[in-house]
């Protein structure tokens, strides 16, 4: 049973470290209480309960589980439920504390990687966090587009030294993963970050297929456009962009939309 306990709670964890109910989440919690009138001092099934109170947010139950498991039995894995448990609660320090007695049993449970790399950046701990999120994205190449965002975030973050790795971090990202609009954006904001408008450009145009047909794109392009002095093919990107703003119903992101693109004509004359 301990085993199958243990499969449960990696397959739930890997790459879910927000709260999120399962369906079947109030349902696995009767399957476990009846389990536990039946044995009550069995680690595992505190552990699993446990587990499903972190994410049906029943925190005080969960932590009642975990720390009752804990006096029954050493097991490593209420370390890393422990963890999650706090992470999730906004006790970002304690969580720290278990996530490292887990990885010191278990340094390459990617899971585990990715909770320390979120929760060293939590408690401002720089060089941690980096080194955290750098082994974790080694250990799974296919990780979310988000991972690769909020590591290359931390680099940019760090100065401008910063900006060449985490430029290297999106690309390798996107190496892995594809062609990805929210990464290739931010890569092209730090290389305009670096004076490298050329290669923002070039990041920029390498989205047309995805984003080529909105507005948006048209006024980011016609900026690029102008900083790389092609002030003609500015001018009709813009044109066009604002006939395309001038057929869009008025909402908040339009007029944020509309302020950019007037400033870009006011610069374009």
């Amino acid at each position: 049973m301990r085993a199958l306990i243990h499969i449960l709670l990696v397959t739930t964890s890997l790459y879910s470290l927000a709260v999120f109910a399962h369906p079947g989440d109030h349902s696995s919690i009767a399957e476990l209480n009846a389990l536990l009138t039946i044995t009550p001092a069995e680690p595992s099934l505190l552990i699993a309960r446990g587990a499903t109170y972190t994410r049906t947010g029943e925190w005080e139950k969960a932590e009642q589980d975990f720390l009752l498991a804990k006096r029954l039995d050493d097991d490593i894995n209420i370390e890393f439920e422990l963890a999650r448990l706090y992470f999730h609660r906004g006790e970002f320090a304690r969580s720290l504390i278990h996530i490292d007695r887990y990885i010191e049993t278990n340094p390459h449970y990617a899971p585990a990687l990715l909770l320390r790399a979120r929760t060293a950046q939590a408690t401002h701990q720089t060089d941690l966090a980096l080194k955290s999120w750098a082994d974790y994205l080694k250990m799974v190449p296919l990780a979310h587009p988000g991972d690769y965002l909020a590591a290359a975030r931390l680099h940019a973050s760090t100065g401008r030294d910063g900006l060449a790795t985490a430029i290297g971090i999106l690309d390798a990202g996107m190496n892995n993963i594809g062609l990805i609009a929210q990464l290739q954006s931010f890569a092209m904001q730090l290389e305009l970050d670096r004076n490298e408008p050329i290669r923002a450009y070039q990041r920029w145009r390498s989205l047309e297929n995805q984003l080529g047909d909105t507005a948006k794109y048209k006024i980011t392009l016609a900026h690029l456009l102008m900083l790389t002095n092609r002030f003609g093919e500015a001018r009709q990107v813009a044109e066009e962009a604002r006939v395309q703003l001038s057929r869009s119903r008025k909402t908040p992101a339009r007029e944020s939309l509309n302020l950019k693109l007037s400033d870009i004509e006011k610069q374009l004359g």
